[in-house]
């Protein structure tokens, strides 16, 4: 058994010695305990002891000085699980086998924070919350391993089959950006082709080889797909080279990671764009019940004349909330302005006789992005009236224990797609 072997959880590197808490949606949740060995994904020990489809960590909860209240939660919690009474010497956690992504490493924890988790459950939640959401809890943060040092240990892409759905979202991202490529040269009458011989070579081997030589690994895969062009991050380290080995290229790509910090145009997170778009839908909402409130001055023979505005404040935040699909950088966009309704809504009239279709009006708005300058924008963060807020916000630091004791009163979403669990030792 390799002592030395390490995996990634949720907040960084992991490797036998560590102090760990389970996180609150896993079933053994919010317990604390030390990392005893790991067992990576693909070895023969790994493959005896489970069905799961990460690497195995094998962690003592059993061996921590928990609270008396804390160890009849766990009581409670594993006689739950397994439909009996359990004393917390029955609850089968001196060796629990966990997925990496429901551990947070707490090596090097302060002392006060430590008793705050072992004493209570909520506590524990809350510290998970804060460490999910990057905030400083005063932990030790080890290096993360690069892609391609993760790379080494790792299965082939042929027996992964989450691996080979992310090859195939980057070939076909690959694909589209080698013909938006060729099709930027064919517009551009003014380039001179013949002086660009070894950027097309670079740019067309880095297609061939990424899409029928290279043997990606999951961690070479999820990095490229961060850029809306991962093709040009390679194309441009192989014109560099010209004719040398790709294979110490791109091991050069991953384990440095330059483009990190290049002028490469990155995706948007999912989960962040979502969070963005609940953030426009609940302003457009603001802006309307302010709207409505703004009326109610309005003399009445006025508002006869105001219908169709009305009218066009109403349709413009019920067709954004429910029916337009938005484009990269259109809800940054939009969220740029304090009453982004009335930006749209203004433009709106024209289009409620059905004769000017919803979805062109608002194509047209997002698209011609320098001729709103007349409407309010929400306070730039760089101003000094911005950046005077912000020394008025962060004049006092909380303490870790004080962010644990607000943490709860924040809902928490749940984490999504955790992979499942070894529970052959459920006697339910």
């Amino acid at each position: 058994m390799d002592n030395n072997t390490t995996t990634i959880c949720v907040n960084g590197e992991l490797k036998p010695g560590d102090l760990v808490l389970s996180t609150p949606d896993d079933e053994y949740a919010c317990l604390v305990g030390t990392v005893l060995f790991i067992n990576k994904l693909g070895t023969l020990e790994h493959d005896a002891e489970t069905g799961n489809d990460t690497d195995s960590v094998h962690v003592n909860f059993m061996d921590t000085e928990y609270s008396e209240s804390r160890v009849a939660e766990i009581e409670e919690m594993f006689s739950e699980l397994y439909s009996e009474p359990k004393t917390f010497e029955e609850c089968p956690i001196d060796d629990a086998i966990m997925s990496p992504d429901a551990l947070i490493r707490i090596t090097g924890i302060g002392d006060d924070t430590l008793k705050a988790i072992l004493d209570s459950l909520e506590a524990g939640k809350a510290l998970c919350k804060l460490v999910e959401n990057e905030m400083d809890v005063g932990l030790e943060t080890p290096e993360r391993e690069t892609p391609a040092q993760a790379a080494l240990h790792e299965p082939d892409i042929y027996d992964d089959e989450a691996t080979a759905a992310l090859r195939e979202q980057l070939i076909e991202r690959i694909d589209a950006n080698l013909l938006s490529y060729f099709d930027d040269i064919h517009s551009n009458a003014d380039l001179d082709i013949t002086c660009m011989s070894s950027e097309i070579a670079a740019v067309t081997g880095a297609h061939c080889y990424l899409s029928e030589i290279h043997n990606f690994h999951a961690s070479e895969l999820r990095y490229l797909l961060q850029f809306k062009d991962p093709l040009s991050v390679v194309a441009d380290k192989f014109q560099i080279a010209g004719m040398e080995d790709y294979s110490d290229v791109m091991w050069d790509i991953f384990d440095r990671q330059d483009a990190l910090q290049g002028d490469y145009e990155r995706m948007q997170n999912p989960a962040d764009i979502d969070a963005m778009k609940q953030e426009l839908f609940s302003r457009l909402d603001k802006n309307l019940s302010d709207y409505c409130e703004s009326l109610m001055s309005v003399d009445k023979r006025e508002l006869i004349g105001m219908a169709e505005e009305i009218t066009s404040h109403y349709a413009a935040r019920e067709y954004l909330k429910t029916a337009y699909d938005f484009k990269t950088g259109e809800v940054e966009y939009l969220l740029r302005y304090q009453d982004p309704l009335t930006l749209v809504a203004d433009s709106w009239p024209g289009t409620l006789d059905g004769l000017v279709p919803m979805k062109d009006v608002v194509t047209d708005i997002l698209e011609d992005r320098g001729s709103h300058g007349h409407y309010a924008r929400v306070m730039d963060a760089d101003s000094p009236a911005a950046k005077e807020s912000a020394r008025d916000a962060s004049t006092e630091k909380r303490s870790v224990l004080e962010q644990i004791r607000e943490a709860p009163k924040a809902p928490k979403e749940q984490r999504k797609d955790k992979p499942a669990r070894d529970k052959s030792g459920l006697e339910l």
